[in-house]
């Protein structure tokens, strides 16, 4: 185990190896299954504009982020416009909010997440879909264009 020093001569773990027990779980997740009989997390959101709603991800997906030491405690952020919003949560490595799409698909830089039936609260992988940003702002251009 790799410690640091503190004051007092205490000892503390790095960052790198906090885990998901480190975290108090602030609202607890359901888990159930979907209708197609797989296994999935339904994550409580909070933030003011969460209004009780839940993120949903299969179980592996939550599994997975909680032993890379991501938090439990989810919030709905939107953008401003009040058109997108989108599921974070704390990464204590970067000391920033992240989205969680992004994390489940380990999307890069010039990625974009889309999703498949216009739900940014499903995350399950078969509705999360990567683009490349360049294409996705085409696209967008495109869309305007032909709308005037």
């Amino acid at each position: 185990m790799a410690v640091l020093s503190w004051p007092y001569g205490l000892l503390k773990t790095t960052l790198k190896e906090l885990t998901m027990n480190d975290y108090k779980t602030k609202r607890t997740p359901i888990h159930t299954y979907d209708l197609d009989r797989k296994p999935i997390v339904l994550v409580p959101l909070g933030g003011n504009i969460a209004n009780g709603q839940h993120a949903k991800l299969l179980k592996k997906d939550y599994e997975e982020l909680l032993s890379r030491g991501y938090s439990p405690n989810w919030c709905l952020m939107d953008d401003g416009s009040g058109r997108n919003q989108y599921v974070t949560l704390y990464d204590r490595m970067k000391e920033n909010q992240v989205k969680v799409p992004r994390l489940i698909m380990s999307a890069s830089t010039d990625q974009v997440i889309r999703y498949m039936d216009g739900n940014r609260l499903n995350l399950r992988r078969d509705n999360l879909h990567l683009q490349d940003r360049e294409r996705h702002v085409t696209q967008i251009m495109e869309k305007k264009a032909n709308a005037r």
